[in-house]
């Protein structure tokens, strides 16, 4: 099959070559660097803790790229939400501004600060919502391949049937 080379990793995704929890952390990780406006310290710790945690850099840029998108979008939204944490969260923002890297941020701008409490949540649910999607794909899948010869010999291993049992 001819794909363009990132239609293809994309799709390996669903196939299995990532984990799920590494796709959740992905898609939280892009989502919170993509929706937070301009580039600041936020975003080179996003940065670091991506390269540390070594998750997958192709679904990590595609949820920045929509999260960039939702940013210009909803920008009333991260506003009002910038403002209820200047009010009544301005402990957190204390704390992260004397974090070292992440004190560079500008915590007064109130979409920036909206972003630091809406930008992990909506990655999370949509991180949440792609894990489900790809497990129950890599499950119809399974259950395509399971009239092969090569499948029923690999699960024929009682080693195999007792991981399946567990998991």
């Amino acid at each position: 099959m001819l794909l363009p080379g990132f239609i293809g990793k994309l799709l390996a995704v669903f196939r299995g070559s990532v984990a799920p929890v590494f796709i959740f952390l992905s898609v939280t990780l892009g989502f919170s660097f993509g929706l937070m406006p301009g580039f600041s310290g936020f975003h080179i710790a996003i940065i670091i803790i991506t390269l540390i945690l070594n998750v997958h850099i192709g679904l990590f840029i595609l949820a920045a790229g929509i999260g960039k998108s939702l940013c210009f979008a909803a920008a009333p939204v991260l506003y009002h939400a910038g403002l209820f944490v200047q009010d009544y969260l301005s402990t957190l923002l204390r704390f992260f501004s004397s974090i070292p890297i992440i004190g560079i941020t500008d915590f007064s701008k109130y979409s920036v600060a909206g972003t630091l409490i809406l930008g992990p949540v909506i990655g999370a649910v949509v991180g949440l919502l792609l894990v489900r999607l790809v497990i129950s794909f890599r499950k119809a899948f399974l259950k395509f391949e399971e009239g092969s010869e090569k499948f029923k010999k690999w699960y024929s291993n009682p080693w195999v049937r007792t991981l399946d049992m567990i998991l």
